[in-house]
């Protein structure tokens, strides 16, 4: 001990969320939403911190009374947006459909309804590639999109420096350079910050094409639902992790059989990779390393999970299903069924 004496003090913890409150979570904003769940994770790590902050200090014989308030306080800080999220989550079909999935709770939840509009996703390929699943996206950022305009000028060489460039240079572009939704280029190159129209010019353009094509944090929140599915798939009541698993062993069986040969030529072509790891050594074989596959099939999982999610969320809005998503009919010979616990 180091001699110090605790001095008696009251610190009152938070209150748990009253009634009211969960009342009013049910009609909060996606933007609201989305704060919350981005928080919800924050105050999860900082619980963690202080946890083991608190332990650290008890293990020395320090005084830690306000350290065990903090950790207390964040702990409650951290259920009270649960139940907020859950409040709105519950209040929405596809909200109660997501949590009868094993891996899925009403933070996730909460968080694919924030983030995904239905009336703007016709098909799930748009989730896809909202939430940055779309192997055909390649986002540079500033860099890649200026080289991408610089280059395109230099083999037409009638565009000079004082031309603007056309509707349709901003199509190829967007085309061309990362599979990017030409329309949505052109929208974010002929708008300024309050939505009035603006000329094109090349700056304008350039500057949309390097703007991110996907959703960051739908995309965290999908590596998430791939942990969770992973996590879950010894549990019998599973469904997504049991595919995962299934998915894995038809990855790794087409490993071995070489039909990777091609993506591993070309990862040890366009990255540097050290030639004393594991994955190295993969590559040269012309196969894929393990980790590598395990991606793989996570994300598939995750892919045909939002696709159950976009037809669940589809038939509610519109009253019937959607056409089915033509990757998950084709690809491997998978073929796609109604989403588990849905019946229209």
């Amino acid at each position: 001990m180091t001699g110090v004496l605790e001095t008696t003090i009251v610190l009152d913890p938070l209150q748990a969320l009253s009634r009211d409150i969960r009342e009013a979570a049910t009609m909060l904003s996606r933007q609201e939403v989305r704060f919350l769940v981005d928080y919800y994770y924050q105050t999860q790590e900082d619980r963690k911190r202080g946890s083991n902050q608190v332990r650290s200090v008890e293990e020395t014989g320090e005084p830690h009374k306000v350290l065990d308030w903090l950790a207390s306080n964040t702990n409650i800080l951290e259920k009270n947006i649960a139940k907020a999220l859950a409040a709105y989550s519950d209040a929405h079909p596809v909200g109660r459909w997501a949590e009868s999935i094993v891996g899925i709770g009403p933070i996730i939840s909460a968080g694919l309804l924030a983030n995904i509009d239905i009336q703007k996703s016709p098909t799930v390929g748009h989730i896809w590639r909202f939430a940055g699943l779309d192997p055909t996206q390649k986002w540079g950022g500033k860099k890649v999109a200026d080289a991408a305009v610089s280059a395109y000028r230099k083999e037409n060489p009638s565009k000079s420096r004082r031309d603007a460039p056309t509707e349709k240079d901003a199509r190829l572009l967007a085309m061309e350079m990362s599979g990017l939704n030409p329309d949505s280029v052109l929208q974010l190159a002929t708008s300024d910050q309050k939505g009035d129209k603006k000329p094109l010019t090349w700056d304008s353009l350039s500057k949309a094409l390097a703007v991110r094509p996907f959703n960051a944090g739908l995309k965290t929140l999908c590596w998430k639902i791939g942990e969770s599915f992973v996590k879950v798939s010894n549990n019998p009541n599973d469904i997504y992790g049991h595919l995962y698993v299934e998915r894995k062993e038809q990855e790794i069986a087409r490993n071995e059989a070489g039909e990777f040969a091609s993506q591993a030529a070309d990862k040890l072509a366009r990255q540097n990779i050290g030639k004393g790891t594991d994955a190295y050594k993969s590559y040269i074989e012309g196969k894929l390393p393990p980790a590598h596959i395990h991606s793989r099939a996570k994300r598939w999982a995750v892919k045909l999970f939002l696709a159950h999610w976009h037809h669940v969320a589809y038939d509610i809005e519109y009253g019937t299903p959607p056409p089915k998503p033509y990757i998950l009919t084709q690809e491997g010979h998978t073929h796609y069924v109604a989403p588990p616990h849905w019946n229209a």
